[in-house]
């Protein structure tokens, strides 16, 4: 088994966030993992005023469900999932649309050996469902986005989702990561970017910062609020390449309220755009 410190604590924590609500199967996780779950399981009922958990939740569930919805209307055949660390949405994807949609994930080398493993060993991998080490820090070569994207066909349209990684970077890789890959994406028939964003003005309380502040440490990085309010966020993405921009609640995805009207959901922002005009 690998060890944690191959691995982000973050990935760990978010990995046994699915797996107790359901979201995979238990194949997908280490056994470390598999006792977080349980340990969150069973230590809810006293963690109902925290945020956390009611914020990953809604945030993986409204993106899919947006992903699913593309897909459905024919729109998209492609899907490049970043930083996908042990989520299960790839497995889900596939489960549901068969060899119609090719879904590939990615992660740092360490995280996507690892995961390649436990797909492979649990039997969850299927034709055209792989796994790819891409460094989305990066804007040119085989381990960039851009790099995989030139080796798909220009016939789909493809869907590119960043759950979870905004926050890790800095500004100006946000920026390389949206031009890039917005510029990228035009080659193909439609084109559509998912993404988690976090708002200044929704989290302004001390027990948000507070968590901010310590997850910092957890990472051993900085962990950022790029944008103040919903203006500055379309405005940044348009002015990355995004030519159509929607930023949409959970709740407005189509999830229910027991899920998209919880506190925590209420912290997260879902960021549709495409590189086509009319596309998100």
């Amino acid at each position: 088994m690998v060890g944690f410190g191959r691995v982000s604590p973050t990935a760990r924590f978010t990995g046994a966030t699915w797996r107790r609500h359901g979201l995979s199967p238990e194949g997908l996780h280490p056994r470390s993992e598999q006792w977080l779950a349980e340990a969150l399981r069973l230590g809810a009922p006293l963690g109902r005023h925290l945020l956390l958990d009611d914020m990953l939740h809604a945030r993986h569930c409204a993106i899919d469900r947006l992903l699913e919805n593309a897909v459905i209307c024919g729109a998209i055949t492609h899907v490049v999932e970043l930083a996908a660390g042990h989520s299960a949405r790839g497995w889900r994807m596939k489960q549901r649309f068969g060899p119609a949609l090719h879904y590939i994930e990615t992660d740092l080398p360490a995280m996507a050996e690892e995961k390649e493993g436990l797909l492979s060993r649990a039997g969850l991998l299927s034709p055209q469902h792989e796994v790819r080490a891409l460094d989305a820090g990066l804007t040119a070569g085989p381990c960039s986005l851009s790099g995989l994207l030139d080796t798909l066909p220009a016939e789909g349209g493809v869907a590119v989702i960043s759950e979870g990684l905004l926050n890790y970077l800095p500004m100006q890789a946000v920026d390389q990561l949206w031009q890039s890959a917005a510029m990228r994406l035009r080659r193909f028939s439609a084109s559509y970017y998912l993404t988690d964003c976090y708002l200044a003005e929704d989290n302004t309380d001390l027990m948000t910062r507070t968590f901010v502040g310590m997850l910092s440490l957890a990472v051993r990085g900085r962990v950022r609020l790029h944008f103040q309010d919903v203006s500055s966020l379309s405005a940044r993405a348009q002015r990355d390449g995004w030519r159509a921009v929607q930023v949409k609640r959970c709740a407005d995805t189509g999830l229910g309220t027991d899920i998209g009207n919880r506190p925590g959901a209420r912290r997260v922002r879902i960021l549709c755009a495409s590189a086509h005009t009319g596309g998100a």
